[in-house]
C-alpha cells in the first residue's frame, strides 16, 4: 500500500471515457479510495458549465479549472488566478487584427471573433466580437479564466508569442489549439494550493493525464501516472503507466496501489 493521501485526476481523456462517461466500476473504486479517507479531485481545462456538469457527479473532494486559473476545495474557491481586462483586451484586439481565431471566457460567458459551429467546434452559446471598445469601453468588462486560438500555421505561433504580455503563458495542444492563461495558473500550481490546504505533502499526491499540459503536474506530485493512450511527451515525462482511459486505467492503477 502507499501513503497517497490525495489523487488528482485530468478528465478528458484520462479520467473520462472517449463518450465522456464514468464507468460503474471507475464510481465503485473512487467512493471506496475517498471511503478510506483519500481526497480526490480533477485538475482540467474544463470550466463553467462543461466543469459544472461532472463537478454535479459529486464524486469529488476539490478541483481544479480552466488549468489551474481557480481551485477549488470543498466547492469553496480558495485561489485564483484571472487575465486582467486592462492587459486583455488589447491582447485580444491585437490577435484579431492579425486575423487569428481567438475564443475567450469571461465570467462564463464566451466570446469569440468567428462562428466556432462553422469550423465544427461545439461550444454552446458564443458571443461574436471583434474585441473593439463601444463608445471607448472595452465590449468585454471582466477578467478572463482562459483564451484558445485556433492554429493554422506556425506562424500563428510566431504572432501571438510576439503579442504575449509578460502576465501571460502559452502552451500548443496536440488538437491545435494554443491556451493562453495567466503565467501563475497551472495545473501544479493548483494542485501546491490544494496540499498546502490539506496539509498534505507533494510526495503523498499522485495524479493521472494524458495531455502535455499535464507534465507539470505529474512532475510536481510523488506519483505522476501516464494514460496508456497519452502523447509521447507525456509518457516520456514519467516513470508509471496505467491502462488507457477506455481500460479505466486511473480507477485499476487506484485499486492495485491504494485499496
Amino acid at each position: 500500500m502507499s501513503d497517497i493521501k490525495l489523487i488528482v485526476v485530468d478528465l478528458d481523456d484520462t479520467l473520462l471515457r472517449k463518450d465522456k462517461s464514468i464507468s460503474d466500476y471507475s464510481r465503485k473504486i473512487i467512493a471506496d479510495v475517498r471511503k478510506k479517507g483519500i481526497l480526490f479531485a480533477f485538475a482540467s481545462a474544463r470550466g463553467g458549465v462543461d466543469a459544472d456538469i461532472i463537478i454535479a457527479e459529486n464524486i469529488f473532494d476539490a478541483y481544479i479549472k480552466f488549468n489551474g486559473s481557480r481551485v477549488f476545495a470543498n466547492e469553496k474557491c480558495i485561489c485564483q488566478y484571472l487575465m486582467q481586462p486592462e492587459i486583455l483586451i488589447p491582447f485580444l484586439q491585437e490577435l484579431n487584427a492579425n486575423g487569428i481565431p481567438v475564443v475567450t471566457e469571461v465570467e462564463n460567458v464566451r466570446y469569440a471573433n468567428f462562428n466556432p459551429s462553422e469550423k465544427g467546434i461545439k461550444l454552446g452559446s458564443v458571443v461574436i466580437t471583434d474585441y473593439s471598445t463601444v463608445q471607448n469601453k472595452p465590449f468585454i468588462s471582466g477578467s478572463a479564466d482562459k483564451i484558445f486560438a485556433l492554429i493554422n500555421s506556425d506562424n500563428d505561433i510566431a504572432l501571438m508569442q510576439k503579442a504575449l504580455p509578460d502576465s501571460f503563458r502559452l502552451q500548443a495542444t496536440r488538437d491545435g489549439f494554443a491556451i493562453i492563461m495567466h503565467r501563475e495558473a497551472t495545473k501544479s500550481n493548483g494542485i501546491k494550493q490544494l496540499a498546502a490546504h490539506y496539509s498534505i505533502a507533494l510526495s503523498d499526491v499522485a495524479a493521472f493525464g494524458d495531455d502535455v499540459n499535464d507534465i507539470d503536474m505529474l512532475k510536481t506530485v510523488g506519483r505522476g501516472i501516464a494514460m496508456e493512450n497519452a502523447v509521447a511527451e507525456v509518457k516520456q515525462s514519467v516513470s508509471e503507466i496505467c491502462l488507457s482511459n477506455e481500460n479505466d486505467g486511473v480507477a485499476k492503477w487506484i485499486e492495485q496501489h491504494c485499496l
